[in-house]
């Protein structure tokens, strides 16, 4: 397998996601960072670095869909009760049910996806991304 290869595969399949998620999102009010975001909130509320990191954007983006979220009333921003300088952001109560639909659309794409892998592919393909995100964090 040639690295052009292996970048082809990650490039399609991240398209194929893409295309997904603007499938499952056609009818919502939200773009992809925003149902990132919902989705990492449902789980705890977090910091911006902790939210950048989970979209996988950059920080003026994530300030941006946060700014958007407050506005829309999804989410608000406080500060943290052991670190004052650290501001974390949580979902407001019209943000929780917000976050139903974040959490619907993510497990759809994932059904979507594992569904044509047996038990026995899924676990070769996380070994393998696993081997190759290694590898590749050694050069960071």
């Amino acid at each position: 397998m040639t690295t052009s290869l292996v970048l082809d595969s990650y490039l399609k399949i991240k398209r194929v996601v893409a295309a997904l998620r603007a499938q499952e999102m056609k009818n919502l009010e939200f773009g992809a960072n925003q149902i990132s975001v919902l989705y990492r909130l449902s789980l705890s509320d977090a910091t911006m670095g902790e939210l950048v990191e989970h979209a996988l954007t950059d920080k003026a983006s994530m300030t941006r869909t946060i700014t958007s979220l407050v506005k829309a009333g999804f989410v608000r921003r406080k500060s943290d009760s052991e670190d004052r300088r650290t501001v974390r952001i949580e979902l407001t109560t019209k943000g929780k049910e917000k976050a139903i639909i974040a959490k619907k659309v993510r497990i759809n794409i994932q059904k979507r996806l594992e569904e044509s892998l047996s038990s026995k592919d899924r676990q070769a393909f996380a070994s393998l991304v696993d081997k190759l995100t290694d590898a590749l964090n050694e050069h960071l």
